[in-house]
């Protein structure tokens, strides 16, 4: 009886582990949201200025007149750059 009691009582300790484990671990953002924060990271560090559009795209316009202009569903789909 008391093996039992001691069985139980681990159990409920390594389920406890477990559920407390699983709830500590990070969210994954979806890949667009990932995506986007990365690139909204690099623009900034770039000296670029972020511009987030009406339709869902951004875009990282450099000091030199380009474009990078990445889409709400990007990724898979792939950003453009524009050259003037």
């Amino acid at each position: 009886m008391a093996i039992a009691k001691f069985a139980g009582r681990i159990g409920a300790a390594v389920l406890t582990l477990l559920v407390v484990g699983a709830l500590a671990q990070p969210t994954r953002a979806d890949p667009q949201s990932d995506h986007k924060a990365k690139f909204k990271d690099g623009c900034k560090s770039s000296n670029g200025s972020w511009i987030e559009n009406p339709d869902g795209s951004y875009q990282c316009n450099t000091r030199s007149g380009e474009t990078n202009l990445c889409f709400k569903d990007t990724p898979p789909k792939p950003c453009v750059h524009k050259k003037l």
